[in-house]
């Protein structure tokens, strides 16, 4: 059976490193809370010891992206956070 889970990304590295189910796929990134996570269709079937190490990388606008992600990560979709104190929004281009 499949089920759609959320992974919480870091906000502090670049890279993410998730241990997920092998054959996961990402579906798309969303904030809730100011908290950025990425949702993945799951096979719950997979066994716990079948997993995969997963890399999601998350890049402001304006950043430069190495050729060694865009060249096989894709695009997964782009989210915006606000830093309450200052109302100052940060655009986050998130692929995997």
């Amino acid at each position: 059976m499949k089920t759609v889970y959320k992974y919480e990304i870091s906000l502090h590295d670049i890279t993410t490193i998730l241990t997920i189910p092998a054959n996961s796929q990402p579906l798309s990134v969303m904030e809730q809370k100011g908290v950025p996570f990425i949702y993945m269709l799951v096979d719950t079937d997979q066994l716990v010891d079948q997993t995969d190490m997963f890399f999601v990388y998350c890049f402001g606008t304006g950043q430069n992206i190495p050729d060694s992600v865009s060249g096989k990560a894709n695009f997964i979709g782009t989210i915006t956070l606000w830093d309450m104190p200052y109302a100052v929004p940060y655009v986050l281009h998130v692929f995997a």
